[in-house]
C-alpha cells in the first residue's frame, strides 16, 4: 500500500534540509577544497657597497647602489643581507666559502640575489658575491646631518687625498660611523652639524665607511697633494711655482691609516693631506695623513669585531 505524505509534512521536511545545510560548519562545506598557500613575490636585486660587518650568514653593507627588479635605484643606504652557502667568491680566488666566511670589513662587494617583502619586512638573500680590496682615503667636508650612526657630509673644496675621488658624490657623502673613533678638536667627542671633518676610511664613490673621524669646530687650513721631496722633517707638496714646504717635525702622523707612524717612513711620491692653522700668512700643521704604495684599508681585516 502506498502512502502519500501530506503537503505540510513535505514542506516541513524541505525546511529541515535547509536548516541542516545552514548549520553545517564552513570547514565541512570547504571539504575537498584545501587552502592555497599565499604567493610570496620574489624579485632579483644587485648591490654595490662596502662591508660594515659580517657574522655567520648575515652581513651589513654600506651600499652605494641597490637596484631591485622593476624598482628605482636606491643610493647610499645601509642594508642587511643573508648570504647563502657558496655565494661568496673572493676576487682573485676561485674557491667558494660558506656564508660570510672570508668577507673583510672595509672591502668592496658586488652582490646579487633575491628580495622578498618590502619596507621593514624586506629580506635580501645573496646568492652570488664578489669581493675586492679597497685602499684608505681621507674625505673632507662639513657635517650637514646626523642620524644615528649615519652622517651626511657636504664635500670640501679638496674632497679627498685622491684627486680622482673629488668628483664623486656631488650631492655630498653618506658616512657610516658605526665603527669610527670620533674626536672633536683633538679630544673624544660627538659629531654635530656644522663641524668640519676629515673622515679616514674606505669609500665606494659617495658611500663611505669611516675608521676615524677628526672633527673641528673651526675649519682648519687644508693642504692636499703629492709629496715631491723630503728633506729631514720637511716635506714639499707639488712642484715649482705650486710647491709648498711644511715642517712635520712635531706633527702627529697617520700613515696608511695607522696613527703614530714615524716620519722616517714618509717618502716622495706619497699622497698627503695636512691640516693646520694659518696665522698672518704662516701655516702651522697640526695633523698629517700620508698614503703610499703600502696603503690598505684602516677599518680592519677582521671577519667581525
Amino acid at each position: 500500500m502506498s502512502v502519500t505524505p501530506r503537503p505540510g509534512l513535505v514542506a516541513l521536511a524541505a525546511a529541515g534540509s535547509l536548516l541542516l545545510l545552514a548549520s553545517a560548519p564552513a570547514s565541512a562545506l570547504a571539504a575537498g577544497h584545501a587552502d592555497k598557500p599565499k604567493h610570496v613575490k620574489v624579485v632579483h636585486f644587485n648591490a654595490h657597497g662596502t662591508v660594515v660587518s659580517a657574522s655567520g650568514s648575515t652581513a651589513v653593507v654600506m651600499a652605494r647602489t641597490v637596484q631591485v627588479q622593476h624598482q628605482s635605484v636606491r643610493h647610499d643606504v645601509s642594508i642587511t643581507v643573508t648570504v647563502t652557502a657558496g655565494a661568496f667568491r673572493q676576487s682573485g680566488h676561485g674557491h667558494k666559502a660558506p656564508t660570510t666566511a672570508g668577507l673583510i670589513v672595509g672591502d668592496l662587494v658586488e652582490l646579487q640575489g633575491t628580495e622578498t617583502g618590502s619596507g621593514d619586512s624586506e629580506v635580501l638573500t645573496v646568492t652570488h658575491a664578489v669581493q675586492h680590496t679597497q685602499v684608505a682615503h681621507v674625505f673632507l667636508g662639513t657635517v650637514t646631518a646626523v642620524n644615528g650612526t649615519t652622517v651626511k657630509v657636504s664635500k670640501g673644496d679638496a674632497a679627498s687625498d685622491d684627486q680622482g675621488e673629488n668628483d664623486n658624490g656631488r650631492d655630498g657623502l653618506t658616512v657610516d660611523v658605526s665603527k669610527a673613533v670620533v674626536t672633536v678638536d683633538g679630544a673624544a667627542g660627538t659629531l654635530a652639524v656644522g663641524q668640519t671633518v676629515a673622515v679616514l676610511g674606505e669609500g665606494d664613490h659617495d658611500a663611505v665607511l669611516a675608521a676615524s673621524v677628526y672633527a673641528f669646530t673651526v675649519a682648519p687650513t687644508v693642504l692636499v697633494g703629492k709629496i715631491s721631496s723630503v728633506t729631514g722633517s720637511k716635506v714639499t707638496l707639488g712642484h715649482e711655482e705650486d710647491a709648498v714646504t711644511v715642517d712635520l717635525a712635531t706633527t702627529p702622523l697617520v700613515i696608511n691609516g695607522n696613527a703614530g707612524a714615524a716620519l722616517t717612513s714618509v717618502a716622495a711620491g706619497a699622497r698627503a693631506v695636512i691640516l693646520g692653522t694659518t696665522t698672518a700668512g704662516v701655516f702651522a700643521p697640526s695633523l698629517a695623513f700620508v698614503f703610499n704604495s703600502a696603503d690598505k684599508h684602516p677599518v680592519g681585516h677582521n671577519h667581525d669585531d
